[in-house]
């Protein structure tokens, strides 16, 4: 066991992000077990939707891309492309699948939630990243920011771990593609730690 206790585990992953984001009309706080479920629809005002799920063949590095495009959206046809990355990933961890999910506009931001499921010597470890990117910024031809929340390890049971990163950010400002390589690297290097951990327990 890891030591961390569920409900602080799922409190410090979505308290913050729920601040912000919750819109009591349409938005609701979802259990952090569903979260791989989780769909959640515009609140009202037409704003698109996509759903973008990156599937990694366990054999090779090998992508296929399942983009649902709406819209005026085809210019995310692409979001991961082969790369060193995911053949440093498969040598460090099982990766079993990845996938990407665009929730919408949240006042004036962008909210993506990616989550990523790995299997490090038998532990199922569900990873889940994404980053904040305040697009008010780009109104005033101002540079725009984005900022990492954290992560959190979460022991489900005897088999099962969480490492959560919750955020959100503006795709019009950045390119996605080396942002989520520049996420990703971040995160081998946990999983890499993550990985040495669960080998002492």
């Amino acid at each position: 066991m890891l030591g961390y206790d569920f409900e602080a585990a799922l409190d410090a992953a979505y308290g913050s992000a729920m601040r912000h984001f919750v819109n009591r009309n349409s938005w609701m706080p979802y259990r952090f077990e569903d979260v791989l479920a989780v769909y959640k629809k515009p609140h009202g005002n037409g704003k698109n939707i996509i759903i973008a799920e990156i599937m990694i063949n366990r054999s090779s590095t090998e992508i296929q891309d399942y983009i649902y495009d709406i819209q005026n959206w085809k210019h995310w046809h692409k979001l991961y492309k082969k790369s060193k990355l995911l053949v440093e990933l498969q040598n460090n961890v099982k990766v079993i699948y990845l996938a990407t999910k665009h929730i919408g506009f949240i006042r004036g931001r962008e909210f993506i939630l990616a989550s990523k499921k790995f299997e490090i010597n038998g532990y199922k470890t569900v990873l889940f990243t994404s980053v904040e990117y305040d697009c008010s910024c780009l109104f005033y031809k101002v540079k725009a920011w984005c900022h990492f929340f954290y992560f959190v390890i979460n022991q489900i049971n005897e088999k099962e771990s969480c490492l959560t990163l919750l955020c959100h950010f503006d795709p019009k400002g950045v390119n996605l593609s080396a942002l989520n390589s520049k996420i990703i690297h971040k995160f081998v290097r946990n999983l890499i730690g993550l990985k040495a951990t669960l080998e002492k327990t």
